[in-house]
């Protein structure tokens, strides 16, 4: 899948989920969990650009990430 493809899958799915988000939640840990998730998401694109893992880590990856962020409203 080309980069551009994902890119439109990454906005559409954050756009989705995150339209009633009103920023970081008071929880600290949950705050640290989320900017843990989002560094791992990060580095599953680039490893999936590099061809060193699956779309089927990088949409997991991605899901974790925006799950947590949305549970820590």
């Amino acid at each position: 899948m080309k980069d551009s493809e994902l890119r439109k899958i990454f906005l559409a799915r954050v756009n989705n989920r995150m339209k009633d988000y009103k920023g970081q939640g008071s929880d600290f840990r949950l705050r640290k969990m989320a900017n843990k998730l989002h560094e791992k998401f990060d580095d599953t694109w680039i490893d999936y650009l590099d061809g060193n893992a699956t779309y089927d880590e990088w949409d997991k990856s991605l899901e974790d990430w925006l799950n947590l962020e949305t549970l820590n409203k």
